[in-house]
């Protein structure tokens, strides 16, 4: 059984609610009774309550998803008023506290009307989605950003919530970042790259035309080199350079548009060839502009990168100009703020329900959706940590 010293740590004792009669194995409604001393219920807030068959051992997992208000006459007059909130929460499912696996298992029975709604600590949250559909913890979980919502900490503090992606699903799978310009797509790719060379010793080159990754090494402790393509000079082979636990820039700046493509298509290749031939290891493949850098290699990356040891981040601004089957490779995409209808009917197999908010989102807010995740999720992302490097 579960002891109450767990329990303590998984929830605030105090409870905020009473499940009311109209429930199903989807969504149910709550009275909310306020907490003392604490934040008032909101949209997009966790919730527990009991399952109704095995008890507080398996608690549900909820989200509120509306919060409404009304005023009830108990008197013979309309100024003998008291005021009442409901609120409707979509159920996640439930997991089993007993386990050390604990995937969010899918609700057959509703909810009890009159169970009572209680207040997840952060820390337990954090740590069920830090891990995979199974159930098992991330291997290596990278820091993103936060939730817009927030939850209450154990030392009774309130903070958004931590969200935690999978290094290991980025370095040996294709990773999509688009949005318009301005959203943030940079800052965002930069975040992964430096998570990813801080926290393993994974090898990755950045495709740079514009010369936006020139202070990666403020944001790491990695060996950094960049290697500067100038209409008068030689550089040095991209391939030599290659290996583990290093992070590698190719900087087109100083060229025209015809030359970047020229030089870049042609470092593709390179890139792809010397991998085939197993005399470079494997590595992440960041791609600035990648619409713009569309073509036969990239292709065949896309489709036969991950076997031979090469994860794409694809970063793009028009995902219709990468194409159907490039981006049908993507196993995670973070969506930034897109208006472009051609573009938003693309994504909308990637952010379902929440397409509707792709042209409402603000510079570092993100729709999240990937092979670990339930749910397209909308996160806000973190700021940059620059390094004594």
């Amino acid at each position: 059984m579960v002891t109450k010293l767990e329990l303590n740590k998984i929830r605030v004792r105090e409870h905020l609610g009473i499940v009311t009669n109209d429930t199903s194995t989807t969504q149910f409604n709550f009275l909310v009774t306020p907490l003392k001393n604490r934040r008032v219920t909101s949209k997009e807030d966790y919730i527990l309550l009991d399952h109704p068959v095995f008890g507080p051992n398996c608690p549900l997992i909820a989200q509120v998803s509306e919060v409404r208000s009304y005023e009830e006459v108990v008197g013979t007059t309309l100024s003998n008023k008291v005021g009442k909130i409901i609120a409707t929460a979509d159920i996640l499912g439930y997991i089993n506290l007993q386990d050390n696996i604990r995937p969010i298992r899918k609700l057959l029975t509703p909810p009890s009307p009159g169970c009572r709604i209680y207040m997840p600590y952060a820390e337990f949250l954090e740590d069920t989605f830090a891990r995979d559909l199974n159930g098992h913890p991330l291997k290596q979980p990278i820091h993103l950003g936060t939730l817009e919502s927030e939850a209450t900490t154990a030392d009774e503090n309130s903070n958004p919530l931590n969200v935690y992606i999978d290094a290991e699903d980025l370095t040996s799978k294709h990773t999509l970042i688009t949005a318009m310009d301005g959203a943030g797509k940079t800052h965002t790719a930069t975040i992964i790259i430096t998570e990813i060379a801080n926290k393993t010793t994974h090898h990755i080159v950045i495709i740079d035309p514009h010369g936006e990754y020139n202070n990666i090494r403020k944001h790491t402790t990695k060996p950094t080199e960049k290697i500067t393509h100038k209409p008068d000079n030689t550089p040095k082979d991209p391939t030599q350079t290659i290996r583990t636990n290093q992070i590698t820039t190719l900087n087109t700046e100083h060229l025209t548009p015809k030359e970047k493509n020229q030089t870049l298509t042609q470092q593709l290749k390179t890139l792809w060839e010397t991998r085939l031939q197993g005399t470079t290891p494997p590595f992440l493949l960041v791609v600035e502009d990648a619409e713009k850098l569309k073509n036969e290699t990239l292709e065949a990356i896309a489709y036969e990168g991950t076997k031979h040891g090469i994860a794409l981040l694809l970063i793009a601004k028009h995902p219709t100009e990468l194409g159907g089957k490039i981006l049908s490779q993507t196993s995670t995409q973070i969506i930034g703020r897109t208006t472009d209808k051609d573009d938003i009917e693309y994504l909308k197999n990637m952010t379902l329900e929440k397409t509707p908010h792709l042209p409402k989102l603000k510079q570092g807010e993100w729709i999240v959706n990937g092979i670990n995740t339930r749910e397209p999720t909308e996160i806000i992302t973190r700021k940059l940590i620059t390094t004594d490097y």
